[in-house]
């Protein structure tokens, strides 16, 4: 099987010129591709993975929950007969905000990003930055980014320590983009619209609480990470008959034993990271908590135009 990751895909929007999505039409044009190539999992195909059955096709996946999902994504699926696993955060509809995650991909989206690094390197001083060096040799490698987008977004996710990512985020989101409350509302799928999908033959998974690279959360918060987000979602759906997670971010850096070892206790029939291999029954036995998968750009019609 070939497990592959989407997060944007929408129509071209004149107010964010530089945001980095998959354009609907492209993405029609990719499941055409996929359905002639491998064929794509359907509800029974994807149910079948709690027992360790695989099939040859591709497995849809859906990260971040936006509005995106519901409006552009799901009606196609619903049209081909086939499903998707979505990947829920949950604190936008614990807190009303949008992530910090998010907030970088819309500054990136509406300036561009030298005028963006320009004004972080203002904002930052030494000590508030973590230096890994992990983080440097293995995060973006799979993505296509200019210097000035890749050394942002390793710097407001990576580097920054979150005692002040928040805030300068903050900063930067007032400055490129405006009022935060505005976009929240758009942003994100309502929880209505998550359940509807869940009654029509898609999967819900979690996605965390606060989208955090794992690896730098202690045991206690990784555990609040992913066993408080699963409660809030099983508000909505019942998320327990195919538990399912992916990390934030993903990649080996992302994460660590302590993840792995959370993640087979809360009895989660399989998570997601990403690394670009196809998944065969031995690999889903041995990784079944830190599963590859593909990111869309690496399939014909899967690149930002």
């Amino acid at each position: 099987m070939k497990a592959v990751m989407y997060h944007y895909v929408r129509e071209h929007n004149d107010n964010t010129p530089y945001f980095k999505a998959l354009n609907i039409e492209d993405f029609r044009k990719q499941l055409d591709f996929f359905e002639q190539e491998y064929g794509i999992a359907n509800y029974e195909d994807i149910s079948n993975l709690k027992k360790g059955i695989l099939t040859t096709k591709v497995y849809l996946t859906f990260d971040d929950g936006v509005s995106d999902h519901f409006q552009y994504v799901f009606p196609e699926l619903v049209k081909r007969n086939i499903s998707g696993i979505f990947y829920i955060p949950t604190l936008p509809y614990v807190q009303n905000k949008i992530l910090d995650v998010h907030k970088t991909h819309l500054i990136l989206g509406s300036t561009e990003a030298h005028k963006v690094l320009e004004t972080l390197n203002t904002l930052i001083l030494p000590e508030m930055l973590e230096h890994h060096d992990e983080f440097e040799k293995e995060t973006y490698i799979y993505q296509t980014n200019d210097k000035d987008t890749l050394r942002t977004k390793r710097i407001l996710n990576y580097y920054l320590s979150y005692k002040y990512r928040s805030q300068i985020l903050s900063l930067l989101f007032e400055k490129f983009v405006g009022n935060e409350s505005e976009h929240v509302k758009c942003f994100y799928m309502t929880t209505e619209q998550i359940e509807y999908m869940s009654k029509n033959k898609m999967f819900i998974g979690s996605h965390s609480i606060n989208h955090p690279v794992f690896s730098r959360l202690n045991e206690a918060e990784q555990k609040e990470e992913i066993i408080e987000s699963f409660k809030f979602l099983n508000t909505i759906c019942n998320v327990n008959t195919l538990k399912t997670f992916c990390f934030p971010y993903g990649g080996s850096a992302s994460y660590n034993d302590i993840t792995l070892k959370i993640l087979e206790d809360e009895n989660c029939d399989f998570c997601f990271s990403v690394d670009p291999f196809d998944i065969d029954e031995h690999t889903f036995e041995l990784k079944k908590q830190h599963l590859p998968r593909y990111d869309c750009n690496q399939f014909k019609f899967g690149q930002c135009r």
